[in-house]
């Protein structure tokens, strides 16, 4: 058996070589350098990829975790190490035993641990005698053939063609499809669930139709766009949904009016009780919040005067009226921060001086912000400027730094 000491040595100088890496400048090398760089890691990273999984088979199958009291690999590796796909590793490691042929093709580093995860979970539908006849070497053969997204495609026909309850799987995949959506200790949203295949092919075909055109200069990571996808899809789907309780689906809020006017600081009453804004569900939010969404017709605001008594409950004509909108779009075109390119569609209407401080609903005291900079301009300290004679908007950065880029009317737009 090794000693520590024996283990430790190649650690260390897997260390030192890495190390190493950071004496290699990218952006000094051509780009068939840089691409070449890339080409020689990635295979290296697969293996040792391979060899972790493979050393977490072991302390899972000896039970090596409980030696420092964890109560599982997973756990250790969660709470230990933080590794974000703790599960997913063990079922891995343990999946490669039945599949040798899927585990050399990965410690050779010719297929990466996506790819070994894919055929993991191939695996646990199928007798392991059809995977030692010739199922293990095919799921090989695909993955290192296909990039995840096609292998994960080849896996599934893999597995139906030896399975011959595909009828019933796919009746099985509608009962037991599920959706679990819960609100955060912060009033956040999470969303969790499993589609049945068409159900998600549905899903995913309507969410890439609302997603923007690809940008190369946008740096938004993909899952920022999907959820901006995800918010405009529920937006109009709530325009033609149908009544729930005699009205058709809406965000209520709740705020007072010196919270809106941004007069008080005063987050709870003596009793202990929320006196800011605050959604139909109870869930608080901030002032700067509840402003911005009383920019938006969409939104529906009951403002409370100093004894909570209404002061105006419905106001979605009153704020932005079918005609100030259509205005909004002929003249803007889409988002007027400066830098995005986000359609009409996908925008909310926003009064450059807001109408708690005596700002007109007006087509001359409006713009079209995408969510994601009304954000900005409302909870990120971030202004704007719109110049009436050119057109042109101005932004700057909470420091008070001018944004180098400035919005030109689209129509004017080269």
């Amino acid at each position: 058996m090794r000693t520590n000491s024996e283990v430790a040595g190649p650690v260390a100088a897997l260390a030192a070589a890495i190390t190493s890496l950071a004496d290699i400048d990218p952006t000094q090398l051509p780009a068939g350098a840089q691409l070449d760089l890339v080409r020689g890691l990635w295979p290296l990273l697969c293996q040792l990829d391979a060899h972790l999984t493979r050393i977490v088979g072991v302390v899972h199958a000896q039970g090596s975790a409980a030696e420092e009291g964890a109560v599982s690999t997973a756990a250790w590796l969660r709470s230990r190490l933080h590794a974000g796909n703790a599960t997913p590793r063990v079922q891995v490691a343990a999946a490669l035993r039945d599949l040798p042929e899927v585990a050399a093709a990965f410690t050779r580093g010719d297929l990466s641990f996506t790819h070994a995860h894919i055929a993991a979970k191939t695996a646990a539908g199928l007798d392991p005698a059809l995977l030692s006849a010739g199922v293990d070497k095919l799921l090989a053969e695909q993955a290192c053939e296909h990039p995840p997204a096609i292998f994960a495609r080849a896996a599934a026909r893999i597995r139906d063609h030896y399975t011959p309850d595909d009828e019933e799987r796919g009746r099985d995949r509608h009962l037991t499809q599920w959706l679990d959506v819960a609100t955060t200790v912060d009033g956040a949203v999470s969303i969790t669930g499993m589609l049945a295949p068409d159900t998600g092919e549905l899903f995913t075909q309507t969410l890439a139709a609302f997603l923007p055109p690809a940008n190369p200069d946008d740096l938004t990571p993909a899952t920022t766009r999907r959820a901006d996808a995800l918010t405009q899809m529920c937006r109009t789907a709530a325009a033609h949904a149908p009544h729930a309780g005699g009205d058709t689906p809406h965000v209520a809020v709740t705020v007072d009016w010196a919270t809106l006017r941004g007069a008080t600081t005063d987050l709870f009453t003596p009793q202990g009780a929320w006196t800011g804004a605050r959604y139909h569900s109870g869930t608080p939010l901030r002032p700067d919040t509840a402003r911005r969404l009383a920019c938006d017709a969409k939104l529906i605001p009951m403002v409370l005067g100093s004894a909570s008594q209404p002061l105006d409950v419905g106001r979605a004509q009153r704020l932005v009226t079918p005609a100030i909108r259509r205005a909004l779009t002929v003249r803007d075109g889409g988002c007027r921060f400066p830098g995005c390119d986000r359609p009409a569609s996908w925008c909310d209407a926003h009064h450059l001086t807001h109408w708690a401080d005596g700002g007109e609903t007006s087509l001359p005291n409006m713009i079209l912000l995408c969510r994601r900079h009304h954000v900005l301009v409302h909870e990120a300290g971030w202004t704007i400027h719109l110049d009436h004679d050119s057109g042109t908007v101005t932004a700057h950065h909470p420091t008070g730094r001018p944004l180098d880029l400035i919005s030109r009317p689209r129509a004017h737009s080269p």
